[in-house]
């Protein structure tokens, strides 16, 4: 904190705030992001302003929080921005209009981003799925729907830059439920950093409908971010207050604990690898004694004796199947066993015999357990719904708090659920009726994690990491209209009910969970599934995002990676991530509808050369591709890297279209170059100086032993199959 220069740093960023309260600059990883200080514009009666402030106050300097406020003037309007900084460089901001007598025809903050540092974008509406990540429009692009399939739009009239440089506006933008024009979330930034502004509501501001709330402007060197407030004629006849959010990314480096984060691998320990971390998930419910799939927080009954033998076989122990039929002898009521299948079997005793089977064996003789003399960190991470609750005790208090449903009960038997429009109609939510309540029965995918409703997460997660877990997986981070008037809901002023998305909400779930874990004298670790819905806010506090679970069943089943994504030609949607964490994707992106190697070959190679954590379901492949990534060096602090967008790159590709990442250690290079095209012949011209590689290297596939053909010094040759990938080691003969 430093007062004299009214700037505020973080963890890999320095802020300076202006006299009205706004960012003068912010810098990332000492890299200046602004072009101009942010600023507040007003139309009034033909003419327009900007915001003028004299001083800057803070308020209170805490470790982890600084707050002030700096009162303005643009026009005829007087306010003042009150701000906050958290410790993880989320900056909250309010602007409070006082009334005025002259009326306001618009309103609206620009965000001048340096152009060289802003070519990469993430829009967020409500939902998941069709959310663009990619580069910045030049004023048409390709944007796709919720199913995949493409949609051609122009941002102008002639699909080019406009007079004013607009290349993007907000009107086509994705969305389900959440009203039009207003977006709570977007980023723009570059492959290692950028600048997000978000929001959980349009309480105050005005909107025309039929304008765009989001604007992009380039100009030269300057590439603008556009915030309307105000897109009609407002009168100012009381006291307003427009609140927002600013973030820098990265949110924090890239994870070095327990060793670098490249050395962290999905799937069970590989036999001869060293200084490595390998996590496990279970992913349902299901897996640690839950009566339903998705909805608990604890087992069945409350019976945590399921923790107790899980941690009795990572400590070693051997599994007896025995203990799941004396597990199943609780479920003895109707509800379990009414209904029998083809085989005249209850389906749902069926069902938790399977996992409670799956669980035991993959604990068993302490499968996933550390090794310290080895260098090997084993993590398991159970999964949990942040969307979620079962029907237990809990929900009989506090069910209509936590509930994002507008009904007045929403466990009612026979009674849909229901979302309200804006005209008063009531609509079906998409996931149907609600269950009868019973201990099978929950809620997914319509709660908002309240303080209370973490109080009571937070109560029985700490019970898994007591005795079996490492870490939390939460399933779904993204955003979903609430119309709870108390918030992120709110009262126009024509009386309608107007929905928010609960953006602090998830957020502080995901804080209060690692604070937690760092209490406990654990590691923080979050998994959490966000589905294409990168808000780094909410997710700032995590260690590893799951993405990647669409596009893998219907027309795109039998696609590869590069066909679900539509990356050849363009990869930019996979460099829309800067945010400090470790991405990884599900193996439902790649083959869980079907065994097909081609499938996931094809989402490996899009992962390596990407440095994207690809779940497997731990076969051959996996322990191959883990065993020569981790014994060649990867991620040792010797070990130097090229990412295919890095600068200074000491490897070509000609021929058929391919994207490489090159690793040099010790003499060696290790190259993944995978197909993003046709297919067919590739030749690799390879720096040997600049890898450090002696003149007479020689190059073979490292999956394969077989030699890759050299046609001169540094210079190789090979068929790549389409959208295949090729680990290739160079060194001396």
């Amino acid at each position: 904190m430093d007062k004299r220069r009214a700037s505020v740093s973080c963890v890999l960023r320095t802020h300076e705030i202006d006299n009205s309260g706004l960012w003068k600059q912010v810098a990332s990883q000492g890299v200046p992001l602004l072009a101009a200080p942010m600023r507040l514009e007003v139309e009034a009666a033909g003419k327009n302003y900007t915001a003028q402030g004299s001083k800057v106050t803070f308020t209170e300097i805490e470790a982890d929080r600084v707050q002030g406020h700096a009162a303005w003037r643009t026009g005829p309007v007087r306010g003042r921005t009150d701000f906050s900084i958290e410790y993880d460089g989320v900056a909250k901001l309010s602007l409070r209009l006082e009334p005025a007598k002259e009326r306001v025809d618009a309103l609206r903050l620009v965000i001048p981003l340096r152009t060289g540092e802003a070519w990469l974008m993430h829009p967020v509406t409500d939902l998941l799925r069709f959310h663009y990540a990619g580069r910045i429009p030049d004023g048409s692009g390709t944007l796709w729907d919720y199913s995949g399939r493409t949609n051609a739009v122009r941002y102008t009239q002639t699909g080019k830059p406009d007079a004013d440089g607009k290349v993007w506006d907000s009107r086509h933008v994705g969305r389900n439920q959440l009203p039009a024009p207003f977006v709570p979330y977007i980023w723009l930034g570059g492959t290692e950093r950028g600048i997000c502004w978000f929001a959980e509501n349009d309480r105050d501001w005005n909107l025309d409908p039929q304008r765009p709330a989001l604007e992009i402007r380039r100009q030269g060197e300057a590439t603008s971010l556009i915030v309307h407030l105000f897109t009609r004629p407002t009168s100012l006849t009381r006291p307003r207050t427009l609140t927002f959010g600013l973030m820098a990314t990265p949110a924090k480096p890239m994870p070095e604990t327990p060793v670098n984060f490249r050395r962290w691998f999905p799937g069970p320990q590989v036999t001869n690898t060293e200084q490595v971390v390998n996590f496990g998930f279970m992913g349902a419910c299901y897996y640690w004694g839950a009566a339903g799939p998705c909805y608990a927080f604890y087992p069945a009954f409350k019976n945590f004796s399921v923790y107790d033998e899980f941690a009795r076989l990572r400590k070693g122990g051997t599994a007896d199947l025995a203990y799941t039929e004396n597990w199943l002898k609780q479920f003895q009521s109707t509800e379990f066993t009414s209904r029998l299948n083809e085989h005249g079997y209850p389906p749902n005793l069926v069902t938790y015999r399977n996992h409670i089977n799956w669980s035991l064996r993959f604990f068993d003789k302490g499968a996933w357990s550390s090794q310290p003399e080895k260098g090997r960190t084993g993590w398991v991470i159970p999964y949990t719904n942040a969307r979620a609750v079962n029907w237990g005790e809990e929900a009989e208090t506090f069910m209509d708090e936590w509930s994002s449903l507008d009904i007045a009960d929403p466990r009612w038997p026979g009674e849909e659920r229901f979302v309200r429009a804006k005209d008063g109609v009531c609509r079906l939510a998409a996931y149907g009726k609600v269950s009868i309540p019973g201990d099978t029965a929950g809620i997914a995918y319509a709660v908002d994690p309240l303080p209370s409703w973490q109080n009571m997460v937070l109560h029985y997660e700490k019970r898994m990491m007591e005795t079996f877990a490492d870490g939390i997986y939460y399933d779904d981070f993204f955003l979903s209209p609430n119309y709870t008037p108390t918030g992120p809901g709110y009262v126009a002023e024509d009386g309608t009910l107007r929905p928010g998305v609960n953006i602090f909400g998830f957020r502080e779930l995901a804080r209060r969970t690692a604070v937690m874990q760092h209490r406990m004298g654990r590691r923080p670790l979050l998994f959490i599934h966000m589905t294409n819905a990168n808000l780094i806010p909410l997710l700032s506090f995590g260690t590893i995002i799951l993405d990647h679970e669409w596009r893998d069943q219907g027309e795109f089943k039998d696609k590869d990676c590069q066909e679900r994504l539509y990356l050849d030609g363009d990869t930019s949607l996979l460099l829309a991530q800067s945010t400090g964490l470790q991405s990884g994707c599900l193996s439902v992106w790649h083959n869980l509808f079907h065994d097909d190697e081609r499938i996931t070959r094809s989402a490996l190679g899009v992962s390596l050369t990407h440095e994207i954590k690809c779940g497997l379901w731990y076969g051959p492949l996996q322990e191959r591709t883990t065993a020569l990534l981790a014994n060649f060096g990867y991620g040792l602090p010797d070990c130097r890297i090229w990412r295919y967008w890095d600068a200074g790159q000491p490897v070509k590709t000609e021929g058929a279209p391919a994207r490489a990442i090159v690793l040099a250690r010790a003499g060696r290079a290790l190259l993944a170059v995978a197909s993003y095209g046709s297919g067919g012949e590739i030749s690799l011209s390879l720096d040997l100086e600049t890898l450090g590689v002696p003149a007479n290297a020689v190059a073979r596939n490292a999956e394969t032993g077989e030699p890759v053909e050299r046609v001169a010094e540094g210079r190789f040759r090979l068929l790549l199959p389409r959208h295949d990938f090729r680990l290739i080691a160079v060194g001396t003969p």
